[in-house]
């Protein structure tokens, strides 16, 4: 399944014929970006780093080209003398496009580490209870890999073809750890596989680790609880504080003879603040624990 680039307009033929130019745009900005080679395997986005920077460089240009038009045609049309604040505008809503293209492949992997931590808890359960009734560990793994637990399903799906396949047993689970960017599922893992070099009792090591996993929600938990008083009162100063001073501080310069306030200042005042609210929301779901 291809995943869909967001603001993207581009077409895989396109992206494959994209101009040079914007191919070497794209492997000068990879020494600032490190880490978005591993991002882009683990969110299943097929492009190298240099291709995936390309992208991001041209839709920045067109968005930011688009917006600056536009923006500033309004505001020539309206007669304000601030019209070359349109070309700010157009390039700062490009520049956000373009950083929501960038780090798209984090907000991916935030989803699925989210979902795989969502279940997993009831998958070690699953794994917990079948060995404990005499099931091997891989028939257990097939059993969770048959279970509708989403992402986490498929991750063992994975694994249990990669046993099929020959590989033997530990180095499946290794490379499950290894490819996977849940940290609790990796911990999970890498316990399993040592308590099998170790000889433990692979019932006592599951117990353990579902244990340890109750105990860390309860705390994330705890701690969301907490932070929701100071989210609160940043959501207050968003949504009320801040658009009433904008809009006394409109009134304000509106009674200056010089300053001319037209009609496009308020709704790029409720723009504005449509904005900031929906950043606000996006950043209380990312903080929200994986168990809500």
């Amino acid at each position: 399944m291809t995943i869909k680039i967001p603001f993207n307009f581009w077409t895989e033929i396109q992206i494959e014929k994209m101009d040079k130019p914007w191919m070497d745009i794209g492997a000068g900005l990879e020494k600032g970006f490190p880490n978005l080679k591993i991002e882009l395997e683990q969110a299943g986005i097929n492009y190298s780093t240099q291709t995936y920077l390309g992208i991001a460089s041209s839709l920045f240009a067109v968005y930011a080209s688009v917006f600056a038009v536009v923006f500033t045609g309004v505001l020539l049309f309206t007669g304000s003398m601030f019209w070359f604040l349109g070309i700010f505008a157009g390039i700062l809503l490009g520049l956000l496009v373009g950083i929501q293209v960038v780090f798209f492949p984090k907000i991916l992997i935030k989803r699925k580490v989210r979902e795989i931590e969502q279940n997993l808890i009831y998958a070690v359960r699953t794994l917990l209870i079948q060995v404990k009734s005499g099931v091997g560990l891989f028939q257990a793994m097939n059993i969770v890999a048959e279970e509708e637990y989403g992402v986490l399903s498929q991750e063992f799906k994975k694994t249990v073809q990669k046993i099929n396949s020959g590989i033997h047993q530990d180095d499946a689970l290794q490379e499950m750890a290894l490819d996977n960017p849940s940290p609790s599922l990796r911990k999970v893992i890498w316990q399993i596989i040592n308590g099998i070099k170790g000889g433990a009792e692979i019932s006592y090591v599951l117990q353990e680790s579902l244990n340890s996993m109750v105990r860390d929600q309860l705390i994330d938990i705890r701690k969301y609880g907490s932070q929701l008083r100071l989210d609160s009162l940043i959501y207050m100063m968003i949504g009320v504080i801040l658009p009433a001073l904008g809009l006394t501080f409109l009134i304000v310069l509106g009674s200056i003879p010089q300053i001319q306030i037209t009609e496009i200042f308020f709704w790029g005042l409720l723009a504005g603040v449509i904005i900031m609210n929906y950043f606000f929301i996006g950043i209380m779901k990312s903080r929200r624990p994986a168990l809500l």
